[in-house]
């Protein structure tokens, strides 16, 4: 094998490892992707609990009030 074929070889190697850690982190982009999706859904339905709750309270309170 001559030198300028093991030296193609080498760089389409290097190519290749290149490729799977490109492939690798749009991969753990998509899952962060999903874990703040998870995260806004959560906090989404936080925010409605809290406003029930608020809503709640105020209605207990202007019973007392009456």
């Amino acid at each position: 094998m001559s030198e300028e074929t093991t030296n193609v070889i080498i760089e389409q190697t290097k190519l290749m490892q290149l490729d799977l850690i490109i492939t690798i982190q749009k991969m753990k982009i998509k899952e962060l992707d999903a874990r703040a999706e998870t995260l806004r859904a959560r906090s989404q339905m936080e925010r409605f609990r809290l406003n029930q709750m608020t809503n709640e309270f105020k209605g207990l309170e202007d019973g007392k009030k009456n």
